[in-house]
């Protein structure tokens, strides 16, 4: 009996190596943990070309909520098997511990990193009904009205965004917390709200409903694919707010699978179609190692702590 339980323990692991061997065998899901919008846009142009390089189906599931949070703790309580995987990001990987108090999850330690693949800019926009047409003439409207400029934030970037360009021009603005940038751009049309930030992506489609207007990028230049566009560094020098990308599966996940991910990752923003749709969305390619992902989540987690602690933002239980 000793015997015949030893033989299938031993079955059982040579079935799991060649299954790890031979990995993916069945069809992986990438967890965007926001609503419709730029990272979501990313994160479907992502899976169309880790598709091909895994000779497998890569679904999009959208799990929005606590500004990223939700459908990122639900990767890092997933089974540590390489098929669920979520867009890792500055919001959920490096301002979040900061944040919240029961996070649910650890950011170096609840994932197998897998690498970052991008960096992405925010526009500053305005409804087209305030008076306003520059960087310039928004800080003198925001001091002409102190605590009554109605500024949201739907995700972690988003808010520090805010705080950034508040400190730099000295000016009061009242903010709001919304669950995604849909409801943002609503409350636009309907005059409720008065400048967003927005990552350069949906900033251009925002342009194009005929309500908003922009009137600075974050970049530190102005961006090729739109060099009418001032900086913010133009008015504020200096300035430079870029949100990171990446992609990560739960911890523990089997090296092999773990390795065919990073491999394959690569190979997809190797690919010319991947460059010409980076560049055409003001999308910087910004691949790092998993060991180099995790460097840069420590760093970024002291600044947001730091943040945080400047702004005095309680967080939330």
């Amino acid at each position: 009996m000793k015997r015949f339980l030893v033989s299938v323990l031993m079955l059982c692991a040579a079935g799991l190596a060649s299954a790890q061997a031979n990995f993916p065998q069945q069809p992986l899901k990438i967890i965007v943990p926001f609503g419709q919008g730029a990272t979501d846009t990313v994160g479907r142009f992502l899976a169309e070309r880790l598709q091909e390089q895994l000779g497998q189906p890569v679904y999009v599931v959208n799990q929005p909520g606590g500004i990223g949070t939700i459908g990122t703790r639900y990767v890092a309580d997933s089974p540590p098997d390489g098929y669920t995987m979520t867009v890792s990001n500055t919001g959920t990987h490096a301002a979040a511990p900061s944040l919240f108090t029961n996070l649910g999850y650890d950011p170096l330690n609840s994932f197998t990193h897998i690498g970052t693949f991008g960096r992405v800019f925010w526009v500053l926009q305005v409804r087209s009904d305030l008076p306003v047409k520059s960087v310039e003439e928004f800080v003198a409207y925001a001091k002409a009205n102190p605590g009554k400029v109605n500024m949201p934030y739907y995700s972690a970037s988003s808010r520090l965004s805010n705080y950034m360009l508040s400190k730099a021009a000295q000016i009061d603005v009242y903010e709001v917390p919304y669950k995604d940038s849909g409801q943002v751009i609503t409350g636009l049309r309907q005059g409720d709200l008065d400048a967003a930030f927005f990552l350069f992506d949906l900033a251009a489609q925002n342009e194009q409903l005929g309500f908003i207007k922009s009137l600075a990028v974050s970049s530190p230049q102005r961006a090729t694919i739109k060099p009418d566009l001032p900086t913010i560094a133009e008015t504020f020098k200096g300035f430079d707010m870029s949100s990171w990308l990446g992609l990560a599966a739960a911890a523990g996940t089997p090296e092999p699978a773990a390795k065919r991910l990073r491999e394959s990752l690569a190979l997809a923003l190797k690919d010319p179609r991947s460059k010409e749709w980076f560049a055409a969305h003001a999308i910087d390619v910004y691949t790092l190692s998993p060991s180099e992902t995790q460097e840069l989540i420590k760093r970024d987690m002291k600044v947001w702590a730091e943040f945080v602690k400047d702004a005095n933002i309680p967080p939330v239980q």
